[in-house]
C-alpha cells in the first residue's frame, strides 16, 4: 500500500528523485517495523 504512495510523484517526472528518497525511507522504516516487530 505504501508503495503506491512513493510512485505517485513518479508520473511527474520531474519528482523522481523524491519519490527514490521516499520508497528509502519506506523500506527503511518496514525494516525497522520487521525488526522490532515483537518488541512493542
Amino acid at each position: 500500500m505504501l508503495v503506491y504512495g512513493c510512485l505517485l510523484p513518479v508520473s511527474l517526472r520531474q519528482n523522481v528523485l523524491l519519490s527514490n528518497v521516499c520508497c528509502w525511507v519506506m523500506s527503511a522504516v518496514t525494516n525497522y517495523i520487521s525488526s522490532h516487530r515483537g518488541i512493542s
